[in-house]
């Protein structure tokens, strides 16, 4: 009984420090994004929980303001900050 509660709580800290590891991988790659002049949809995907679609479609919709540089859409930290 004794060496199930440990293994329990080995599980336990196993499963805290992998949840860890996954905060500091995502704070990473955020304050990488935060240093971007500009943003892609792929990092406005990873910002929003999105689909690239979804992305898309708010910048038909007007939504977000994109430029388009050589077939790939761009934004503004500007016009992205606010929908956070």
């Amino acid at each position: 009984m004794m060496n199930s509660d440990v293994n329990a709580k080995v599980d336990l800290l196993i499963d805290m420090v992998r949840s860890l590891d996954v905060l500091r991988v995502a704070e990473t790659r955020l304050l990488m994004i935060r240093k971007k002049p500009l943003l892609d949809t792929n990092d406005l995907t990873y910002l929003f929980h999105n689909s690239s679609r979804t992305i898309n479609r708010w910048r038909i919709e007007g939504i977000l303001k994109g430029t388009r540089i050589k077939g790939r859409w761009y934004y503004k930290w500007a016009v992205v900050e606010p929908l956070l």
